[in-house]
């Protein structure tokens, strides 16, 4: 316990436990080295549309190494673009673990404002932030943009008995159709067989229909929790927690009116700047649905266009969750998210 205590001490400090790529660490401070341009490389390609495996790519071909020697590689890129350290900040899991393992939604997780030089700025890295939310909610798990993708659908509809996807399956005449991934191997009982020509269209209508009736399901999107959604009431109470603490040790003699002093004026300020930013980031969760649609009459009109299929599925992505098939009712429903 003393550990743990001395070690989210440091942390409230602004210093931190660890050297970080793209740091050196000097007198208990995080000092820029020259990996820190490569930092700022991986973040800029990112928000230019590069794909963490491309990325990862480029960097080793270019000779580049972790501070472990390794070429880089999806997890090394997925973990530098969610480290707050490039903002200025400290990260610290009071379990040892949430960090490393990539859940940064953990309440173990808490920030504190370092004492280093950013080698992000804010912009920056808000839009990385959000990129990465888009990009979970367009990809659930094992689906990842890099993916070839051959025709529009691909990963969006599901199966109504068992909810697998509808992956593109041999047809018995000349046109590809999409078929139940579990059925295919054999663990669902009901063929959800459908000619990807129709299936286009059944989404197409669907689109059609939400717009003419404003009418749309909106389906809650199974994301991960990243830095891009910071819980300010945890960390406003985690510093409440401190500042508890704090009093405590001045009333059991162990710090000095002084030393009290300085660390309830430190807590406070930092509660203060947590208050601030959390009531600038709140979002209403109304939907104006004519703005909805809007979105929508955008993405059919590139449906509708000579786009590939590609393109057509990465606006697909941006306003739906997924596509439920009823082969035995011979409709779809379509969840969206907002």
């Amino acid at each position: 316990q003393e550990v743990k205590r001395g070690m989210l001490e440091k942390a409230t400090r602004g210093e931190p436990m660890s050297r970080q790529f793209g740091y050196d660490l000097i007198n208990k401070k995080l000092v820029p080295n020259e990996d820190a341009e490569i930092v700022r490389r991986i973040f800029r390609a990112y928000a230019d549309g590069q794909g963490m495996r491309r990325i990862a790519q480029d960097l080793g071909n270019a000779g580049v190494r972790t501070k472990r020697g390794n070429p880089p590689d999806n997890r090394f890129i997925e973990y530098t673009l969610h480290n707050p350290v490039y903002i200025g900040k400290i990260r610290w899991s009071r379990d040892g673990r949430a960090a490393s393992m990539r859940k940064y939604d953990s309440e173990n997780v808490l920030l504190f404002d370092g004492n280093h030089e950013p080698l992000i700025d804010l912009d920056l890295w808000k839009k990385v932030q959000d990129m990465m939310k888009d990009e979970k909610k367009k990809y659930q798990k094992y689906q990842r943009r890099e993916q070839p993708v051959g025709y529009m659908l691909k990963g969006l509809m599901r199966c109504s008995d068992c909810g697998a996807t509808l992956c593109l399956a041999l047809a018995k005449g000349p046109y590809p159709c999409l078929q139940c991934h579990n059925y295919a191997r054999g663990s669902c009982k009901t063929s959800h067989s459908i000619t990807v020509e129709k299936a286009d269209k059944m989404v197409i209508d669907g689109l059609r229909q939400a717009l003419g009736t404003l009418e749309f399901t909106i389906h809650p999107a199974k994301v991960e929790a990243s830095t891009t959604e910071i819980d300010y009431d945890k960390l406003i109470r985690a510093d409440e927690i401190m500042l508890q603490k704090a009093k405590d040790a001045y009333m059991a003699g162990i710090d000095t009116i002084e030393e009290y002093g300085e660390n309830k004026r430190r807590i406070m300020n930092h509660i203060d700047e947590l208050t601030a930013e959390r009531n600038a980031q709140q979002k209403t969760d109304h939907i104006d649905q004519t703005d909805y649609a809007e979105k929508i009459v955008d993405v059919l009109r590139l449906l509708e266009s000579d786009a590939d299929p590609q393109a057509k599925n990465e606006a697909l992505r941006t306003i739906i969750d997924k596509i439920v098939f009823d082969r035995k009712a011979s409709k779809i429903e379509i969840f969206f998210y907002y």
